[in-house]
């Protein structure tokens, strides 16, 4: 998609699916309800980033005048055409200060453009890390690699789920969140690790696949951003454990 706009704005399809047209990203904090996640996966992600967070300050200001001027003359939310009571109803109930945000890449940098990689590979470091963990070992020249007679189908054609911890995927799995906890754990703050790491499922998966992220797509000049930021984690020594594990 096109570069996000100086205005704030990002580039979305229409109804056809025919061509690109702008969102505001302050129109987007308003019509969804904060706390939400959101994942930015296009080129100068960080820019995206960077532009929301501006806007969430903004609206934010704007909740707490609204807020001050209802405290004082309450009445006044209820007297049509005033402009408190036309700005309570478009504002969010709660700041998108508290938003959580995921981008693929810094403010000027391209998504990798590889043909043996997911078009959206950051996304698919969010979703399925385990085969295109696997799928980027295979495809690494530079280091160790996996045994040799290991290939894409086979990767393709792992056995179980991640769900089920008696089959191969479901090990897999279980051993990578074990390394990506224990990452986070040593390298995060109580206060950051609790609430990325334990308060929800949902965020936990997330944030542990995030870490995978990050190492795969800074092997292709990406480097990832996130709010709250994040120290970088992509060369912390357990993760070498995963690649003899792997082997």
């Amino acid at each position: 998609m096109p570069r996000p706009t100086s205005n704030g704005e990002i580039w979305v399809f229409n109804k056809n699916f025919t061509q690109y047209i702008p969102l505001s990203l302050y129109d987007l904090q308003k019509w969804i309800s904060s706390p939400s996640i959101y994942v930015f996966d296009c080129s100068h992600a960080g820019v995206v980033l960077n532009l929301f967070v501006r806007f969430a300050e903004q609206i934010d200001r704007e909740l707490e005048d609204a807020r001050a001027n209802l405290s004082r003359t309450p009445q006044l939310a209820s007297v049509p055409g005033h402009p408190t009571s036309q700005l309570i109803p478009l504002l969010p109930s709660s700041s998108p200060l508290q938003d959580i945000l995921l981008g693929a890449c810094g403010e000027n940098e391209l998504l990798p453009m590889d043909p043996e990689l997911p078009a959206d590979l950051f996304t698919s470091c969010l979703t399925t890390p385990i085969k295109i963990a696997l799928r980027w070992y295979v495809l690494q020249k530079n280091i160790s690699r996996l045994n040799p007679d290991i290939d894409q189908d086979m990767i393709d054609k792992i056995p179980g789920t991640v769900t089920d911890r008696k089959s191969m995927l479901g090990e897999l799995n279980w051993i990578f969140t074990a390394v990506t906890d224990t990452i986070a754990w040593n390298s995060l703050s109580k206060e950051i690790f609790q609430r990325l790491f334990r308060q929800d499922l949902l965020v936990a998966s997330l944030f542990r696949n995030f870490l995978l992220a990050e190492r795969i797509m800074r092997s292709y000049g990406c480097h990832v951003c996130s709010r709250p930021a994040l120290p970088p984690m992509f060369e912390h020594r357990l993760w070498f454990v995963l690649k003899r594990m792997s082997k």
